[in-house]
Parts: structure tokens; C-alpha cells; sequence
């Protein structure tokens, strides 16, 4: 088999979604001809851990590079030692002179930032690097396949590259500085200045890009018109693994509605809850009929909410679970929630997990990616995250049993195999090319 240097910080045991992209990777492309020798971070750097995820790895050679301890985190460090530490954190006063000492730490904030580019996990380049360059020395590697987020594991993917001359495919599972420009994801202009020159570094020399929906592929090549993406740039989305699918093991006798995974950039459940709560009143007898389920990390401000709204009888909050039990979870639901207001270039992973479940879904997005998948697969119904009449329009019809999807449906093109397959399309393609030029 062909071998092939896949570099992933976030890869099994780690939970994250994003570790399962290159997961199932890693489990189909054998089958393909390809071996992945996976390049990532020790265990001890991730948030949460889930074992269960190491099933898919097989007998992939899996080499571990230690994460170094940052300036930046020495500096946090250092600050968390000082007498008055957390007050001076907090400190917003703006008295005589509190004004500019605000401005001046917030320049100092800036300036340090720095420190972080191209983000957080940079301590990682150094002995990624070295570990990649013994990689591929010993198993004679030419290609180089490097996913992002962090984009630390882009300039690792472009250095070992360059030292190599291997062929640099990079996968974008989130598009880096088109976020920060949009000001969704806001950083100082001199960061973004500079990662905006990293990236297009990266991009120059890749010989293939990879993104996760059409609608990234085309404001990636719109942000870098003068970079030839068009012919380099590819799309693959994440899918889902049916091997995974359980099958329906509902006890529950009341409809469920589940919603899996975090609330961030915008997304808010506090507008469905309000429906929610606002049906119940409607019809009291519901109460008795309706259960909803919150699977995930992050829920600030969520149990307040549903205190609030005395819906304490009704939802639970159930944080972070195993991987292979949210997938339970959302085969055994009447009905998915998927919350996607701000960002309509991407399609979270877990959209694809909701199509294997062939449960109707709910999703809280405006046009774009999302609202194309769900309404091509007529995979459920698509509102304003802020539009609670619609909201519970699509409750009532739960209620009365009005739901119904086509289970028929062929969503084999969205299998991990299928999407496996255009990878290693990709690589074959790319077995004679040689890396372009690069600044």
C-alpha cells in the first residue's frame, strides 16, 4: 500500500467532532490502497476523551508529538501568580486615569497575542515537525495530508513539505481567515494580517485543497483570485459512517426532541425554549407527551433559561456523552435540533448524523449551506432562529403527528466509504505532481 502522513492534532480518543473526520479517514482508506501513518498530540492535551473513538483506528501507525508549553501560556501563568490577579482581570473602572489604563491593556492584550499565531496550539509545531520528518524518512512518504482547525497543523503540514518536497494536500474543515474578516471570529488587524499571510503561504504550496462544502469552496478561491484554486480545490464533506447507525431502541412513550453538540458563534436555544414553553401553556396536556434532550458542552446560561421558563419537568441537560451514544440518542428522537444562525458556508459535522438517524430536523439557519442539505435530502423543515411563531408551528405539528420523512431516500453519497473514495481519487491524481512554488 502507498503510504500517506495524515496530520490531525484532534484524532482518537480525543471527543471532539472534529477528530472524526480524519477517524473514519483513517478506517476506509486501506481499502484503498493507501496506509495513513497519523501524526498528532499526546492524549493529555485534549478537553475530553472518548475510547470508544480508537475502534476505527485499526493498525494505523498513530505517532503522538508532545505539545510544548507556549510564551503565552507562561505568561498566564506568571499573571495567575500575582496578588490581585482576578481583580485586576476585571477591573474595568475608568476613573481619572482608568480610561487609558484600560487602552494600554488592552494594547499590551494585543501585542501579546502575537505570541499565538497562527493560534493557541503552536507550542506543537516544533516536535510535530521533528516527529514528521522520522515519519516520513522511515516509510519513505510523498504525500502529506494535513486538516485544520488548529492551523498550527497547516504549518506543520507546508514545513515538512518544503523540507521533503512531498506533495501537500490540506483539508479545511473550517476556512481560517475569511471568519476573522466577517468579524465573526474577531482577532487585532495585525493578526489577522499576519495569518492572512500564513495562509495564503499554505495554500500556494498545497497541490490539492480539500473544504467541506461548496459554498467554502467558492469564498475560498473568491478571498484568492490570484492563487489558481479553482483547479486545486476540491469538496468532501464530512458524512456519516453506517456502521455506526444503531438501530431505534425507543421505551420513552412521550416524543423526544434532541439537539447534540455546542452553542457557539450565535447559536441560542433561548427562542425554541420560549416556544416551547409557550406551547405547553397552550395545551397543558402536552407537557406530559414532550421530552427534550441537551447533549453537549458549553450550555451557559441554558439551565437558567429553562429554569426561567419552568421547563425543568421537560428538558434535561445531559452535557458531554460518548460518541456512539449521541448517535443512540438521535436514531431514538422524534426530532433533531440543529442550530446554524450566522454562518452559512459550512454544515456541521453532526448535520450528517442527523441524516443517517432518518429523524426529522429542525434547523435554525438562514440560506446557505444548511438549508440547501436539508431541503435536497428533504431531511425536515428550515426556520429563523429568532421566529418563535414558526417554531412552534413546527411543534404543533410534531404533536399532531404530522412529521413524517421519506426514509427511502438515498443518502449514500453522503458515506464515509463514498467520501473516502474521493480522497484517495484526490491522491492518485496527485502521485505525479509536484508541489507548486511557494513564498
Amino acid at each position: 500500500m502507498k503510504p500517506l502522513l495524515m496530520i490531525a492534532y484532534h484524532f482518537p480518543p480525543d471527543a471532539a467532532v472534529g477528530a472524526i473526520r480524519t477517524q473514519k479517514f483513517v478506517k476506509y482508506l486501506p481499502g484503498q490502497g493507501w496506509r495513513p501513518h497519523v501524526l498528532t498530540v499526546k492524549p493529555e492535551a485534549y478537553d475530553a476523551i472518548d475510547p470508544g473513538r480508537l475502534e476505527d483506528v485499526g493498525e494505523a501507525n498513530v505517532i503522538r508529538a508532545p505539545q510544548w508549553t507556549t510564551p503565552w501560556e507562561l505568561i498566564l501563568r506568571l499573571r495567575r501568580t500575582q496578588p490581585g490577579a482576578h481583580q485586576a482581570e476585571g477591573d474595568d473602572r475608568t476613573g481619572s486615569n482608568g480610561g487609558a489604563t484600560s487602552r494600554l491593556r488592552q494594547v499590551a492584550r494585543d501585542l501579546a497575542s502575537t505570541l499565538n499565531i497562527p493560534d493557541r496550539m503552536n507550542g506543537w509545531i516544533i516536535p510535530a515537525v521533528a516527529a514528521g520528518l522520522g515519519i516520513m524518512r522511515r516509510n519513505h512518504i510523498k504525500h502529506i495530508y494535513a486538516t485544520v482547525p488548529p492551523f498550527s497543523v497547516g504549518a506543520v503540514g507546508y514545513i515538512l513539505s518544503c523540507i521533503t518536497g512531498a506533495t501537500l494536500i490540506l483539508d479545511c474543515r473550517d476556512l481560517w481567515t475569511f471568519f476573522s474578516r466577517e468579524g465573526v471570529k474577531p482577532v487585532p488587524p495585525h493578526i489577522l494580517w499576519l495569518n492572512t499571510r500564513i495562509e495564503r503561504m499554505i495554500l500556494r504550496r498545497s497541490a490539492a485543497i480539500i473544504c467541506t462544502t461548496k459554498q467554502a469552496r467558492r469564498q475560498l478561491c473568491i478571498d484568492n483570485p490570484d492563487l489558481g484554486l479553482q483547479s486545486k480545490a476540491h469538496v468532501i464533506f464530512n458524512g456519516y459512517d453506517s456502521d455506526d447507525v444503531p438501530t431505534r431502541k425507543r421505551t420513552d412513550d412521550r416524543l423526544v426532541i434532541s439537539h447534540m453538540g455546542e452553542f457557539y458563534i450565535g447559536r441560542d436555544p433561548s427562542r425554541f425554549l420560549c416556544a416551547l414553553a409557550e406551547v405547553l401553556k397552550e395545551n397543558s396536556a402536552s407537557s406530559k407527551r414532550m421530552r427534550v434532550d441537551f447533549y453537549g458542552p458549553h450550555f451557559d446560561g441554558l439551565a437558567e433559561t429553562v429554569e426561567r421558563l419552568n421547563l425543568e419537568d421537560i428538558v434535561t441537560i445531559h452535557g458531554i456523552v460518548p460518541y456512539r451514544q449521541a448517535l443512540q440518542a438521535a436514531v431514538d428522537s422524534d426530532l433533531l435540533l440543529l442550530f446554524q444562525p450566522r454562518i452559512e458556508i459550512m454544515i456541521p459535522s453532526k448535520s450528517f448524523d442527523y441524516l443517517a438517524a432518518r429523524q426529522p430536523i429542525l434547523a435554525f439557519t438562514d440560506a446557505g449551506a444548511v438549508h440547501e442539505l436539508i431541503n435536497e435530502c428533504k431531511a425536515g423543515i428550515c426556520v429563523r432562529q429568532d421566529d418563535v411563531a414558526g417554531i412552534k408551528q413546527v411543534l404543533h405539528s410534531l404533536l399532531q403527528g404530522e412529521l413524517k420523512l421519506d426514509k427511502s431516500l438515498d443518502l449514500s453519497p453522503y458515506e464515509r466509504k463514498a467520501e473516502t473514495t474521493k480522497l484517495a481519487g484526490i491522491l492518485e491524481n496527485l502521485t505525479t505532481v509536484r508541489p507548486g512554488n511557494h513564498t
